[in-house]
């Protein structure tokens, strides 16, 4: 790993099957699960110290439990140790974009009276209003509970963040006294895209969100 004045330049590293390999030489090693606990804990340090750090770009596994097992990873590494809710929202929107080529939209919106606001995303520009229980992101919001919508066309109300979206998937975040705070909104132009078993891998997701930014 790379350091100099102006911050730390880490290798961009791919891990596939137990092998990073370094983007940079082409080179490849070998490592257990204790050398890549070792590489988290540095760069974990280093971004706690405010240092400069780029993405390290990762594959993925197909198996959904262990694909949302490096995704919670990795959105803790990006967010952890910081208390500022732009930041925490900015990076965990950008980590799930990446973990999610097939979304148009992820994002969250944020609780301000009777409505929901958009905040931190990524994708095209949104609605940046929506009333409490107004598509699927207002009902989330009004029922207190996530919903994964398969068919948008077929959702009363539905309010598209992109026109293109075909399904969605959104979760609410709630406060300690139970208020909900905000949701995280995932779409795509795939009809069908998420399942129960995306929302059973997203929701630990959330729950730290909530307790990093709430």
């Amino acid at each position: 790993m790379a350091v100099s004045k102006g911050g730390v330049s880490p290798p961009r590293y791919i891990r596939k099957s137990g092998v990073f390999e370094d983007k940079r030489t082409s080179r490849k090693q070998e490592v257990n699960k204790e050398s890549r606990d070792a590489l988290t804990d540095r760069l974990w340090t280093l971004y706690r110290k405010g240092e400069r750090m780029s993405y390290i770009e990762v594959q993925y596994p197909a198996e959904k439990p262990a694909f949302y097992q490096l995704l919670k990873e990795q959105i803790a590494l990006y967010t952890g140790g910081e208390a500022d809710r732009t930041a925490v929202l900015a990076n965990a929107s950008a980590v799930i974009a990446q973990a999610f080529p097939d979304a148009n939209w992820v994002g969250f919106y944020l609780t301000a009276g009777e409505e929901l606001v958009v905040g931190p995303f990524q994708g095209k520009p949104a609605c940046v209003r929506i009333g409490w229980g107004k598509g699927v992101c207002g009902r989330a919001a009004a029922e207190k509970k996530p919903q994964v919508v398969p068919d948008v066309h077929a959702f009363p109300g539905h309010i598209p963040c992109d026109g293109a979206s075909r399904s969605e998937l959104v979760i609410p975040f709630l406060a300690p006294g139970g208020e909900v705070a905000g949701v995280l909104d995932l779409d795509s132009p795939l009809p069908g895209r998420f399942t129960e078993e995306d929302l059973a891998g997203l929701l630990p997701i959330a729950r730290l969100l909530e307790e990093a930014c709430l």
